[in-house]
């Protein structure tokens, strides 16, 4: 998944960070890692780039479960900044992509603490209902 990414997205500026939305705690102790940091990771070193977690989970209640409607309301209160991005550009790498929620609510915590780019790469799209 990582060389079908770094094929897919466009040249980044060279300064980029790389960071993923992180995954719920179940899903991690399911698998034993988190699958969306091992990708940025992969994606980050492939492309020379520098991968910083930015992202921790404040709620740990999986999207999937939820409506199209409470996905955003879901979102916005489920993650906050580890740490205070650098005003450099960031490519946000999650799993899928269904209503865009998650990367709405990602992308804002960014832009609110001066992030001017914010580029989004996704490994998959869940058709909705």
């Amino acid at each position: 998944m990582v060389k079908m990414l770094d094929q897919r997205v466009a040249i980044l500026p060279k300064n980029t960070i790389v960071t993923a939305v992180p995954t719920v705690s179940r899903h991690i102790r399911q698998r034993g890692f988190d699958h969306a940091a091992a990708l940025a990771q992969g994606f980050a070193l492939r492309r020379k780039l520098a991968y910083i977690p930015l992202f921790k989970r404040i709620s740990q209640q999986s999207q999937h479960e939820l409506s199209g409607v409470a996905r955003f309301a879901a979102a916005t209160a489920a993650f906050g900044l580890k740490q205070q991005p650098q005003k450099q550009p960031v490519l946000l790498i999650d799993d899928i992509i269904t209503t865009g929620a998650t990367l709405q609510a990602c992308t804002r915590l960014m832009r609110e603490s001066g992030v001017d780019e914010v580029y989004v790469a996704v490994v998959a799209r869940q058709m909705q209902k």
